[in-house]
């Protein structure tokens, strides 16, 4: 324990995973827990002498036993991209290697059959799209275009993160692409602080991309700092994807505000916190007047 502290800065009160009844103690530092007989072996490993660590997968059926789905698919967005959040919980992230894919994920929950957590880490991981997000706006992104329209998305299925593309110039990568539509949406941020050189080489980038034939959609800081803006995109995706979006889902425009500020969660809330508020989105939760405020705006931008 004094070592854990010392090395690690982890301390009291602490957790324990064994096998069964008979390995559990009392004490005042330690509680012991028996973990499920359905999880599959080898979750863990060593990181020194005596002491070993979860793999990632098992962190991730432990957050699907106590977070909701739309929550869960951020925190996995996470587990699988290019990037972490800041430590000191200031804004911004850090670069690193991705901690685990979705493949991999899917393949433990579904191994994990009948543990605590596993179906919900399922409905969690259909959620999301492919790939890894390089960046949090990506993830975002995707979580609110892809995401399933029960869990308050735009619904729009087989997205990829960091899709290659082979343009004249070498491969590509779009920030969240439908390979088999050709569609990519490209994240622009705040183009005032971003320099010149990156716009130029962002353009360059989206002419390449355009020139191997494949539809090049633009989100930019501000629109996706304004869930009425996002809004605004979906008839656009569709109409680029050639598929309709008509949710037919109870409370539809509650769970998509409730996604959109969980995916967003480091942004400004007034609008989100306005639009829960409101009198017709509450008729709408109720059922009044469901079909005519959850129909989808028509036309694009």
């Amino acid at each position: 324990m004094v070592f854990l502290e010392r090395m690690y800065g982890i301390r009291p009160l602490y957790y324990a995973a064994v096998p069964d009844q008979e390995g559990r103690r009392k004490s005042r530092l330690i509680q012991t827990r028996v973990q499920s007989p359905n999880l599959p072996s080898n979750l863990y490993f060593s990181i020194s002498k005596d002491v070993f660590a979860a793999v990632p997968e098992v962190c991730m059926l432990q957050l699907a036993c106590c977070l909701p789905v739309e929550e869960l698919v951020m925190a996995y967005y996470e587990f699988f991209g290019r990037y972490r959040l800041n430590n000191d919980g200031s804004f911004g992230y850090s670069v690193r290697e991705p901690l685990s894919t979705r493949e991999k994920a899917v393949r433990f929950a579904q191994a994990s059959h009948g543990a605590r957590g596993s179906e919900n880490m399922l409905r969690a991981l259909a959620m999301m799209a492919d790939g890894q997000p390089a960046s949090p706006p990506e993830a975002q992104i995707a979580c609110f275009f892809s995401a399933g329209c029960k869990l308050g998305g735009a619904g729009f299925s087989g997205a990829v993160l960091n899709h290659p593309i082979e343009t004249e110039k070498g491969l590509r990568y779009g920030d969240l692409c439908w390979p088999k539509e050709r569609l990519v949406i490209e994240y622009d941020s705040n183009e005032v602080h971003s320099g010149s050189d990156k716009i130029n080489k962002d353009a360059m980038r989206r002419n390449l991309i355009m020139g191997a034939g494949w539809k090049v959609l633009t989100v930019t800081s501000q629109q996706l700092a304004s869930l009425a803006k996002m809004r605004e995109l979906i008839p656009t995706v569709a109409l680029n994807l050639g598929r309709a979006n008509r949710p037919r889902v109870k409370e539809y425009l509650r769970k998509q505000a409730r996604l959109y500020k969980v995916a967003t969660e480091q942004m400004p809330h007034d609008e989100v916190a306005l639009l829960l508020r409101s009198k017709r989105i509450r008729a709408a939760s109720q059922g009044k007047d469901a079909k005519k405020l959850e129909r989808p705006q028509s036309g694009a931008l």
